[in-house]
């Protein structure tokens, strides 16, 4: 079996996520290829392209789509934008992320016709992607259970952040650090990410992460409303080792049901000191987690869902024998 993933140029979490898709198919034992669309025609026999109608779309079509032809015997995956309106709250912010498909986006779909489109929201959110017409499947961002493991080598710090800094993002980071600080001015916190003054090399996040015990997740503004789109930072935190602590997101606890969640940026701050003050909890808290996004919420997951939605049973097979069983965390949601 052969898949085409787009290539993982681009910026932004895309590209972290495209890589988690890539790592989790060839952990599984396929063969992906990540050549532009028109250079797939070559020398490949392609069973699925991964991609996507919104970001580097170029990747599909060299100037037009209308010259944009299917490979051969190859369904498509394509990730799409939700349609989202009437979201005053954050008309006003400024280098916000863009919302409802473009229209050359529908056009594109139009073109390509995928067999499924995919997108960041859970299983109620199919609503917000209907206006497509078309199949959607739900696949959020997941945890590189490849990539992020715990290394076991001791962990000098009391609490971690990797993550860029941006205006739209910001405020929901500062509201947190501000905090942490305001109860510990010297708060134990190691902090890197582009846009920081401290960044860490691509591939170098889980070495990073593991120096700390406990990370805090913040949130986007859209994502606070709408439960959409919840950054893999949640999901690889536990994987390397570190107990995860998010603010309030619409439909997170029942889909990770062991992380601990803030209201606001002191109650965050505040869970994250008590984890730090208690370590056999925050053990506890950490290793639940991890079983519980191993058995959920991995890129096997969410591939396996894919090729289920995609009716591949051969990769959905795959994809299964890599996520743990448990009778205590049966998957589900994935």
């Amino acid at each position: 079996m052969k898949v085409a993933v787009q290539t993982p140029a681009m910026g932004g979490a895309f590209k972290y996520i495209l890589y988690g898709i890539i790592n989790a198919l060839e952990a599984a034992g396929v063969t992906v290829v990540t050549d532009r669309h028109n250079e797939l025609y070559k020398r490949h026999e392609v069973d699925l392209y991964i991609g996507s109608l919104s970001h580097a779309k170029g990747n599909l079509y060299s100037e037009r789509v209308e010259e944009f032809q299917r490979l051969p015997n190859c369904k498509y995956a394509l990730h799409s934008q939700p349609f989202v309106d009437h979201l005053d709250e954050i008309k006003s912010l400024r280098e916000k992320p863009r919302f409802n498909p473009t229209d050359i986006e529908l056009k594109t779909a139009n073109i390509v016709n995928p067999e499924v489109i995919w997108g960041y929201g859970w299983d109620n959110h199919a609503h917000l992607w209907e206006k497509w017409g078309r199949k959607w499947q739900s696949f959020m961002p997941a945890g590189d259970s490849v990539r992020f493991f715990d290394k076991q080598s001791g962990r000098g710090r009391d609490m971690v952040f990797l993550g860029g800094d941006w205006p739209y993002k910001r405020p929901a980071i500062n509201e947190i650090i501000n905090a942490l600080k305001a109860i510990v001015p010297k708060v134990d916190l190691n902090v890197a990410g582009w846009g920081r003054a401290r960044t860490v090399p691509f591939g170098m996040g889980n070495e990073f992460l593991n120096t700390g015990r406990v990370g805090f997740c913040p949130s986007e503004p859209h994502t606070k409303l709408l439960g959409i789109d919840v950054p893999e930072r949640v999901f690889k935190l536990p994987l390397a080792g570190v107990a995860a602590v998010h603010d309030k997101v619409p439909f997170l606890a029942r889909n990770l049901p062991n992380v601990p969640i803030g209201s606001t940026g002191m109650a965050v701050a505040e869970l994250c000191f008590n984890l730090v003050e208690h370590e056999m909890n925050r053990l506890a808290v950490q290793i639940a987690q991890k079983h519980y996004v191993l058995a959920n919420h991995t890129y096997f997951c969410r591939l396996k869902s894919l090729a289920n939605a995609l009716n591949m049973p051969e990769l959905e097979a795959k994809m299964d024998k890599k996520i743990p069983k448990s009778e205590v965390f049966e998957a589900k949601n994935g």
